[in-house]
C-alpha cells in the first residue's frame, strides 16, 4: 500500500473508532460487508474473445478501469496484475490504490480510473506523483504480448471484508 494510502486509513480508522466508542455501544455490531457488483476494463482497443488488449502503442497505452461495488461506508481498492485470476500478494504486482466512499471525492459506490502502459514497461493510474508513481512491470512481463488478469481487490475500512474481481488483459 503507498505511503499516503496508509496514512489515509490510519486516519480513517481512528474516525472509525471514536465514532464507535461514542455511539453508546453497539457491541454486537459487525463490520460492513463489501461486494464488487460489477467490474470492468476497457482496453486500447475492443475485446476479442473475451481479452482485453492493452497496447502500449495504441492511444498512449491509456485504458479505463472502472467499478460498482456496494458498502454501506469507506471502502478500499486495489490494482493488480496477475498471471491468473487469483490475488497473490506474494506474487502479483500492485500498481494502484484508492480510498472510496462516503467521504470520497473520488468516488463513492461507483469508480472509474483511467490508466497508461508505456512502452518503457511501466503502468500507472490517475495522476503520478510521490505518492502514486508509476509501477515498472518488466520483472512480470516474462514476453510480449502477456495474457495476464488484472485483478481489483476492495476492502471496507476495517479490511476484514474483502472481495476480488478479475479481467483477462492481453499486455502487448
Amino acid at each position: 500500500m503507498k505511503p499516503i494510502n496508509k496514512i489515509l486509513v490510519i486516519l480513517i480508522l481512528c474516525f472509525i473508532f471514536l465514532t464507535a466508542c461514542g455511539n453508546g455501544g453497539n457491541d454486537g455490531e459487525e463490520s460492513s460487508s463489501i461486494k464488487i457488483t460489477s467490474y470492468s476494463v476497457e482496453g486500447t482497443s475492443p475485446a476479442s474473445d473475451g481479452v482485453v488488449p492493452i497496447n502500449s502503442i495504441v492511444n498512449d497505452g491509456v485504458f479505463k478501469v472502472s467499478w460498482s461495488v456496494s458498502s454501506d461506508d469507506i471502502y478500499h481498492i486495489e490494482l493488480y496484475l496477475s498471471n491468473d485470476d487469483e490475488l497473490s500478494r506474494d506474487t502479483d504486482v500492485d500498481f494502484f490504490g484508492r480510498n472510496c466512499g462516503s467521504i470520497s471525492t473520488a468516488c463513492k459506490q461507483n469508480g472509474s480510473v483511467d490508466c497508461r502502459f508505456t512502452t518503457q514497461n511501466k503502468i500507472s493510474c490517475g495522476t503520478i506523483s510521490i505518492y502514486n508513481p508509476e509501477k515498472d512491470i518488466t520483472p512480470f512481463l516474462d514476453q510480449i504480448p502477456k495474457a495476464a488478469y488484472l485483478i481489483m481487490e476492495a476492502c471496507n475500512a476495517l479490511f476484514d471484508s474483502c472481495e476480488t474481481a478479475s479481467v483477462q488483459v492481453e499486455l502487448q
